[in-house]
C-alpha cells in the first residue's frame, strides 16, 4: 500500500478520493446498481467513468486521443480531472485570485494536482469576518490572500499553497514580487497565468505614470513575466515540459480599434481621449498580442496563450467605478444586476431575502448538505439561468450574451495552462476551452504580427527591461 496516499475524512468528496486512487481504478471495468440522477450511486458511477476513461490500461499517462472535448458547459472541475496528469507536479503561478473570481477557481482545481500554486494579490492581511451568504452578488474585502488561502485547503488539506502580495499597478511592487519569487527554492516555474486585471472606470494614472487598466492588465503583468524568465526557461530542462504563458483575454476586444494598441497613448496617456470601454478592449488585445510574440520571440522555448473566459459575474463587475460601464454595454441592468432571465432573477429575491437575514461564517457554511454548499460557495446557477441573454447595447439593438458560471469560466484557462493538445499552436487564442484564433483574424482580417513586435519593444522601453531567451 503506497504510503502517499491520503487520510479520508467526513470532509472526504468523491471526486478527492478517486483522484488519489486514480491509479488504482484506471482499466478496471466496473457494474454499479442504482444509479438514477441526484444519486450516491451517480455520483460514484460519474467519478469513475471520469477516470477510466481518459487513460488506456497500459498507459500510466491520459491516452491524448482519449481525451474529452471541452465545450461551452465545461467547467473547471471536469477540465482538471481530464488533464490531472498535465498538472501532477507542476508550479504555477496565477495573479488576481480573490474569492468569487475566474483566478481563484482556476486556483482552487489546480491546487488539487499541482506540486505548488502561488496565488497573489495586492493585499495579503484583509479580513474578512464572516462570508455572507450571497450567493449571486459578489461580496466587498474579498481580496485577502488569507481567505483564499484557506477556502482552498479547507478543500484540499494537501494543497501547498504560497501567498505573493503583488500590486501590479505599480513597477516597483512588480520588481519587488518578483524578486521574492526568483528566491523560491523550486527551480523553476511551469506555468504562469496572468489573470489580474483592473477594474473598468474612470481615467486614472498610476505612481508610474501609466493609465491604470493598461497598466495592471498589461505593463505590470509583461515585467513580471520579464522577471521570473528565467524560472520560466528553466522548467524545460527540470521538469521535461514546455513552460506556458497564459494571459486572459477577452472577446471585449472587439470593442477596441482592432487587434491593435495605440501606442502613443500607451505611452503618455491623454485623459482627453480616454473612453473606458476601448481601454478595456486595448489591454484585452495587447493580451493577444502578446502571447503571440513571446511564443515567436522565444522560438517555442515558452508557450503563450490568450483566452476569452465568456461572460461571467464576477467580483470586478461590483467595483463602483465598473458599474456605470458594464451597464452601459449592457452586462448588468439599471439596477446594477446582470441582464438575465426571470426564473435567475426570482431565485436571487430570495436568496437576497435569506442574505438580509443571515451571515455564516466559511465553518458553518461548510456544515450545510453538500449540493446546497457547493451552489453557494461557486456561485452556480440553474440551468435555466445559463441560457442565453439578450441585451441591449450602443455596440448593438440586440447584442447577445452566454453567461457562464464562474467554474465554466475558469474551464479554458486551465486548458490553455495544460491541455497538451494545443502545444502545436503555440501563440494561439482559446475560446470555450478550445483554439479560436481564427474568431480574432475575423474581426480584424489578421493577427498583425507587426502590431505585436512593436507593442513589444515599446513596452519593454517603458519598463526598462529588455527580454533574452
Amino acid at each position: 500500500m503506497s504510503t502517499s496516499l491520503p487520510t479520508f475524512t467526513f470532509e472526504s468528496t468523491a471526486d478527492e478520493v478517486a483522484t488519489a486512487l486514480a491509479d488504482n481504478i484506471k482499466g478496471k471495468n466496473v457494474l454499479i446498481t442504482g444509479t438514477s440522477l441526484n444519486g450516491i450511486g451517480f455520483e460514484a458511477a460519474r467519478v469513475i467513468a471520469n477516470r477510466i476513461l481518459y487513460y488506456t490500461s497500459d498507459s500510466p499517462t491520459p491516452n491524448m486521443s482519449t481525451l474529452p472535448t471541452f465545450t461551452f458547459e465545461s467547467t473547471a472541475d471536469e477540465v482538471a480531472i481530464a488533464l490531472a496528469d498535465n498538472i501532477k507536479g507542476k508550479n504555477v503561478l496565477i495573479t488576481g485570485t480573490s474569492l468569487n473570481g475566474i483566478g481563484f477557481e482556476a486556483a482552487r482545481v489546480i491546487a488539487k494536482y499541482a506540486n505548488l500554486v502561488i496565488i497573489t494579490g495586492y493585499n495579503d492581511q484583509r479580513q474578512v469576518p464572516f462570508l455572507t451568504l450571497q450567493v449571486f452578488l459578489p461580496l466587498k474585502a474579498l481580496a485577502s490572500l488569507k481567505l483564499s488561502e484557506a477556502a482552498i485547503k479547507q478543500e484540499t488539506p494537501s494543497a501547498n499553497i504560497r501567498r505573493l502580495t503583488l500590486d501590479l499597478s505599480s513597477l516597483a511592487a512588480v520588481r519587488k514580487a518578483a524578486a521574492e519569487v526568483n528566491t523560491y527554492p523550486e527551480p523553476h516555474i511551469d506555468v504562469l497565468i496572468h489573470n489580474a486585471a483592473a477594474a473598468v472606470g474612470p481615467f486614472k494614472l498610476t505612481a508610474d505614470g501609466f493609465e491604470s487598466q493598461m497598466a495592471t492588465s498589461f505593463i505590470g503583468p509583461f515585467l513580471l513575466t520579464k522577471l521570473i524568465a528565467p524560472k520560466l526557461l528553466s522548467a524545460s530542462a527540470k521538469s521535461g515540459s514546455t513552460p506556458r504563458v497564459v494571459y486572459l483575454s477577452s472577446m471585449a476586444h472587439v470593442f477596441g480599434p482592432g487587434v491593435t494598441v495605440t501606442l502613443d497613448l500607451l505611452k503618455k496617456p491623454d485623459a482627453g481621449r480616454y473612453n473606458a470601454v476601448t481601454a478595456y478592449a486595448e489591454a484585452k488585445a495587447a493580451a493577444i498580442l502578446t502571447a503571440a510574440e513571446i511564443s515567436r520571440r522565444s522560438k517555442g522555448k515558452i508557450l503563450g496563450f490568450s483566452l476569452h473566459p465568456g461572460v461571467i459575474h464576477t467580483n470586478i463587475n461590483q467595483a463602483p467605478d465598473a458599474i456605470p460601464v458594464m451597464q452601459s454595454v449592457g452586462i448588468l441592468t439599471p439596477r446594477g444586476v446582470r441582464s438575465e432571465d426571470r426564473a435567475h432573477r426570482r431565485l436571487h429575491v430570495k436568496a437576497t431575502r435569506v442574505t438580509r437575514r443571515v451571515a455564516l461564517s466559511p465553518t458553518h457554511l461548510r456544515r450545510l448538505p453538500n449540493a446546497v454548499y457547493s451552489k453557494l460557495k461557486h456561485g452556480k446557477l440553474p440551468a435555466t439561468a445559463r441560457r442565453r441573454r439578450r441585451a441591449s447595447t450602443p455596440h448593438s439593438e440586440h447584442e447577445d450574451f452566454n453567461w457562464k458560471t464562474i467554474e465554466q469560466g475558469a474551464a479554458t484557462t486551465i486548458t490553455a495552462a495544460f491541455d497538451p493538445r494545443i502545444e502545436s499552436a503555440p501563440g494561439a487564442y482559446l475560446d470555450d476551452s478550445n483554439v479560436a484564433t481564427d474568431k480574432v483574424v475575423a474581426q480584424t482580417s489578421s493577427l498583425d504580427p507587426v502590431a505585436a513586435s512593436e507593442l513589444w519593444i515599446t513596452t519593454e522601453e517603458l519598463v526598462g527591461e529588455k527580454f533574452e531567451f
